[in-house]
C-alpha cells in the first residue's frame, strides 16, 4: 500500500486545504479513491505521495 496526503481547494482565491491521508494499492488507484473519499466537487484535487514530502518545519513529535 502507498500512502498519499490529499489536498484540495474549491476556488481560486482559496489555499489549498489538506484533506486527509489514503492508502491504496498504487498511484494508479489514487484518483478514483481521492475523488469516492472527498467527492468530485473541487477546482483542485491534489495526492502528494507521504514519501515524497519535503517539511520545511515540522512538529516534534517527542
Amino acid at each position: 500500500m502507498e500512502r498519499f496526503e490529499i489536498y484540495g481547494r474549491r476556488s481560486c482565491d482559496e489555499a489549498l486545504t489538506h484533506l486527509g491521508s489514503l492508502d491504496v494499492p498504487n498511484a494508479d488507484a489514487v484518483t478514483d479513491a481521492a475523488k469516492k473519499a472527498h467527492g468530485e466537487d473541487w477546482m483542485e484535487l491534489v495526492a502528494i505521495p507521504a514519501g515524497q514530502i519535503a517539511w520545511a518545519i515540522e512538529e516534534d513529535d517527542a
